[in-house]
């Protein structure tokens, strides 16, 4: 034992330059990796579509995510505006949100969530996902809301104007309200369009969970829905007990 600590005592001034580099290259090769999965780029072009005041703009998408499975990235074949409004991917149960949506729980009190940044939602069987900075899961039930003027469902919806039933939504659609114009997308029945109402015609959505007054953005009788999306708990930190 002794003639091993002797050792040491001669040789420490050769081993600390070489443990140090050990450490300067065991450092290294850790935020390399961190590096590669976090900027390291794969592009995917995807056909999708969506619909513009009663148009559809069908053109390529370029999605490109990190090693982690989170988009960082999109670029379009045709001039293509990356707001709010969905993307609907060509024949798949897929849904692409370029902004942060308010995300909403009825069946967990009305909880709000915020999405992240090109969020994901995809419909697999009766499973409804959100791929949400690379974290897939599925949840039970809910809507999803821009904070301004557009709802998104995943279930049927009625839309109903003055009070009166106007259409039937399939699950997949969504609604918007901008000032006096209501538009909206079926999904089932790919069609879309954009009425000019009444300043005083009611607006409002409902099915067997929910009941939304779009000229107020109320929920139920009254649950104001945010608008301030930055104040609301981020859904990567929802506890997966809360599904």
């Amino acid at each position: 034992m002794n003639k091993i600590i002797d050792f040491v005592k001669e040789k420490y001034k050769v081993f600390i330059p070489i443990l140090f580099i050990l450490v300067i290259l065991i450092v290294g090769f850790f935020f390399y990796n961190e590096y590669k999965y976090e900027y390291t780029l794969e592009k995917k072009t995807y056909k999708a579509y969506k619909e513009i005041l009663g148009s559809k703009l069908d053109f390529d998408i370029d999605i490109y995510s990190n090693k982690r499975g989170v988009i960082k990235k999109l670029n379009s074949n045709k001039d293509v505006s990356f707001d709010s409004n969905p993307i609907y991917f060509n024949d798949k149960d897929k849904v692409l949100f370029p902004k942060e949506m308010d995300i909403i729980f009825p069946y967990e009190n009305n909880v709000e969530y915020s999405t992240s940044k090109y969020s994901v939602y995809e419909k697999k069987g009766n499973l409804h996902y959100i791929n949400n900075d690379g974290n897939n899961k599925d949840y039970l039930y809910f809507f999803m809301y821009d904070g301004d003027d557009l709802y998104f469902f995943i279930d049927e919806v009625t839309l109903y104007v003055g009070g009166k039933e106007y259409t039937k939504l399939s699950g997949m659609s969504y609604v918007s309200l901008v000032g006096d114009t209501l538009i909206y997308y079926n999904k089932d029945s790919d069609k879309s369009e954009a009425i000019d109402i009444n300043s005083n015609d009611s607006v409002n959505i409902e099915n067997k969970f929910i009941s939304i007054d779009m000229r107020s953005n109320k929920l139920g009788k009254s649950k104001l829905l945010s608008n301030n999306l930055e104040g609301l708990s981020k859904l990567k930190n929802k506890k997966s007990s809360d599904n």
